[in-house]
């Protein structure tokens, strides 16, 4: 059980009594409140423990920000102060407005390719070898192809739903699910065989990256959430964006995001488009397991850890599977790369 003694955990930091702790929204992987104190603001982080050993989640994100920090990275919060042993992570405070809520313009998609472009230019760093691997970074097709059968049997195995939706929940682990797959899996293996993505091409990545987790500032947009974050594949930078179900902006910005991706990272990587190609539809498939999570019960927990309110928990439910069920149609956005 996390401690709610904000005093306690800020007092590294010399901060002053706490005054105000405000719950955030947050992701579904952790809590984060906004402390104020006096004069100074802070935001608490704390991760879901599964085990006695410090969190994954929060190893990669307090390593990968101090590394970026100390990069001279700004865009980002500084991190301030890390318990392993607590899952606690101390970060500055960023004062904006979730970039999810407002209109995203060309421009801003400019910003998040620049804020990638210095991530591909920081990992030449000294001390950027040390970073972990991004979570599910897979740099060879049988990697990927491994993680997603992997997922696609915990889902069968441990699935579990309420007796109004365990048919829909089954046909679609039974039916287009296993389906979309085998068909990604063939069309890449074909023209992708068993190559390993060199050290060269890779870069790195928050993962899970987006709009979703961006602050719009005075001074531009911050990138907030690096708990998934590391070396990877650009393609699945590209992929995940163009992807992911926590951004609702327009088809044409998710392509120009793909086309300025490919225009600014083809020349170490030229290779990149036609791999963003092959492995999009099987990123597809992933993130359908991803959004059914919901239904295993070790995953369920630690997204009811993190929300505030678990009412309506069957709507939601319901609501992921419709939203798999769209993933799998997504996966042909990826054929117009072949004319990048």
């Amino acid at each position: 059980m996390f401690s709610t003694d904000w005093d306690r955990i800020v007092r590294p930091l010399g901060f002053p009594p706490v005054e105000r702790a405000e719950r955030l929204v947050a992701g579904r992987n952790s809590r984060v409140h906004r402390l104020e104190g006096g004069s100074r603001c802070v935001v608490v982080k704390q991760y879901f423990l599964e085990g006695p050993e410090p969190s994954a989640r929060q190893r990669r994100e307090y390593r990968g920000l101090r590394f970026l920090w100390e990069s001279g990275v700004r865009a980002i919060p500084e991190p301030l102060w890390n318990d392993f042993q607590q899952g606690v992570l101390v970060l500055s405070f960023i004062e904006g407005t979730p970039a999810a809520t407002t209109s995203i313009s060309p421009g801003d998609i400019d910003a998040a390719t620049d804020f990638l472009v210095t991530l591909r230019e920081t990992a030449r760093r000294p001390g950027a070898r040390d970073l972990d691997d991004a979570t599910d970074a897979a740099f060879c097709l049988v990697d990927l192809t491994h993680g997603i059968e992997k997922r696609i049997d915990r889902l069968v195995r441990e699935g579990e739903a309420p007796e109004n939706l365990e048919a829909p929940l089954r046909e679609l682990l039974e039916g287009a699910l296993p389906v979309k797959f085998a068909e990604a899996s063939h069309h890449a293996k074909g023209l992708l065989g068993d190559q390993t993505l060199g050290v060269e091409a890779r870069t790195l990545s928050p993962s899970d990256f987006g709009f979703h987790n961006a602050l719009r500032t005075k001074v531009g947009l911050a990138f907030v959430d690096f708990e998934h974050f590391g070396w990877d594949d650009p393609a699945k930078t590209i992929a995940d964006f163009v992807l992911h179900p926590g951004m609702g902006i327009a088809a044409e910005l998710r392509a120009a995001f793909a086309k300025g991706m490919l225009d600014r990272f083809s020349g170490f990587d030229p290779g990149l488009g036609e791999r963003t190609r092959l492995l999009g539809p099987l990123y597809a498939v992933k993130w359908a397991t991803i959004l059914l999570n919901e239904f295993v019960p070790a995953a369920a927990a630690r997204r009811s850890f993190a929300r505030a309110d678990t009412r309506g928990d069957e709507s939601r439910l319901l609501g992921q599977i419709d939203k798999a069920r769209q993933m799998l149609v997504r996966a042909d956005a990826f054929e117009p790369l072949a004319g990048l």
